[in-house]
């Protein structure tokens, strides 16, 4: 990796401890305390900041290398994919579809930190699962959780946005309430790229009576993209997670469904941060298209900071 250098050849008996300690003690650091003896040549590495306390001393005739790594003061963060210019194709996702699931009445997007109160930037997330709640039946409040897309800031999955339709605010002590997960397994490097719905309905008509506007999510799937540390792209997985309702019909029905319908993918190299989210009136959920960014290493504005919850 390569790295900024910084060579200290000590010509004096010894060099001054620095008085900077107290004011960056929240900061990763590499504390250097040692006693560098005479014709002896000493390395100190570190990702973050070096910082000599009391206790360093570089005696006259020694040789110490201090070497901070030059991508310290960046973090890898989600970014809008560069446009594409007019005179090619367009890009669409990988499997050509406009979304999954069936497309209801209106839909409406939904992106990292709609809904909910995060401590850092919404680019610094990417999301690891999709929560749907039902009440009275109906999937009307949806979830996106992740976590921090660099890994060097590793921590537990939070709730990144939420969404939720007038069905879900007009039963507020409803007891007929379930709520269920499509969840990758847990990982500092993975993500969703990928999602599919499943289509049915809930109600005494058999389910070939009802439009196809009007199907219900009743089943989710997703799968994952790993962010490669070494180069910070993201490296496509087969593993899929996901939940299922009772009135999800098992079998594959291609476009709008009943039934598992098709995938909607990130294009290659970017991770889900956000769904258009469709709806029938204000109702239900019938189906969602991802919305995708790049992760990109680049000088972040601010260091992440934590809540309550984490980072």
């Amino acid at each position: 990796m390569k790295g900024m250098l910084m060579v200290i050849t000590a010509l004096v008996f010894g060099i001054a401890a620095s008085t900077e300690t107290s004011a960056k003690k929240s900061e990763p650091q590499l504390p250097l305390n040692q006693v560098v003896e005479p014709g002896v040549a000493k390395t100190f590495g570190h990702q973050r900041s070096v910082v000599m306390v009391e206790g360093f001393w570089a005696k006259a005739g020694s040789d110490v290398t201090v070497s901070i790594d030059e991508l310290a003061n960046t973090l890898i963060q989600m970014a809008a994919p560069v446009p594409i210019p007019t005179d090619i194709s367009i890009r669409v996702p990988a499997t050509g579809a406009d979304m999954t699931g069936s497309p209801g009445t209106g839909s409406k997007v939904v992106e990292i930190g709609d809904g909910v109160s995060l401590p850092n930037p919404a680019g610094y997330y990417a999301v690891t699962s999709i929560g749907i709640q039902e009440k009275g039946n109906n999937p009307c409040l949806l979830t996106l959780w992740g976590r921090m897309v660099d890994p060097a800031f590793e921590s537990a999955d939070r709730k990144l946005a939420q969404f939720e339709l007038e069905k879900c605010r007009s039963f507020p002590f409803s007891t007929m309430v379930d709520f269920k997960q499509a969840q990758l397994p847990k990982s500092s490097d993975t993500f969703v790229r990928g999602v599919l719905a499943c289509g049915g309905h809930t109600g005494i008509l058999p389910q070939g009576a009802y439009s196809s506007l009007s199907w219900e999510i009743k089943g989710l799937k997703v799968h994952g993209g790993r962010v490669v540390p070494e180069t910070d792209e993201v490296e496509p997985m087969d593993k899929v997670s996901e939940f299922t309702r009772a009135n999800c019909i098992k079998d594959e029905a291609g476009a709008y469904g009943p039934g598992w319908t098709v995938w909607h993918e990130c294009p290659i190299g970017e991770l889900m941060t956000g769904v258009r989210l469709y709806r029938y009136e204000d109702k239900w959920f019938t189906g969602m298209s991802a919305i995708c960014k790049i992760p990109q290493r680049s000088v972040p504005p601010r260091k992440p900071v934590k809540d309550p919850v984490g980072i």
